[in-house]
């Protein structure tokens, strides 16, 4: 079973290369740019994990 793993991120370019290493690495990437697509995402997928962006991640944690 393949690991279903959301990247959270309004920066195009860093969540995309992201994306793909995942990818690379046999994860099922999908991407949310904003917090309603994080919803959605929850409810009619179901990742197993999510990664926030990180400016966003700093800001929690600093």
């Amino acid at each position: 079973m393949t690991t279903r793993l959301l990247l959270a991120d309004d920066d195009a370019g860093s969540v995309e290369a992201r994306a793909c290493y995942f990818a690379s690495l046999g994860f099922d990437v999908h991407i949310a740019r904003d917090g309603t697509q994080v919803l959605a995402l929850f409810q009619g997928w179901s990742p197993d994990a999510a990664l926030p962006g990180y400016r966003h991640a700093r800001r929690q944690w600093v």
